[in-house]
């Protein structure tokens, strides 16, 4: 698994929690936007309020009963694709 230490949501991006539905990320650069299921919301509200991706994963572990390798595999799938998108990025070396 390839889960970086941190990331970083680009300056261009705005998110809005929407109750009972997730959320939804504005990239305001390319004028779009991209819709969370509920799953994919509490990942990025995770992401975004620890200091840390293992920090986000064990915030999620303490609150959701599911397994640890599960678990880092959708992290990792949400990061891979929110990273692809231009939303998140790595921080330079």
């Amino acid at each position: 698994m390839n889960l970086p230490e941190t990331v970083i949501v680009r300056e261009h991006v705005l998110y809005r929690k929407v109750e009972d539905a997730g959320g939804v990320i504005l990239d305001l650069d390319r004028r779009s936007f991209l819709t969370l299921d509920e799953t994919a919301a509490q990942i990025w509200e995770a992401l975004t309020g620890t200091p840390g991706v293992e920090e986000a994963i064990e915030a999620l572990a303490e609150e959701y009963e599911v397994d640890r390798t599960t678990l880092e595999e959708d992290v990792q799938r949400i990061l891979d694709d929110l990273i692809e998108a231009g939303i998140l990025e790595r921080p330079a070396s």
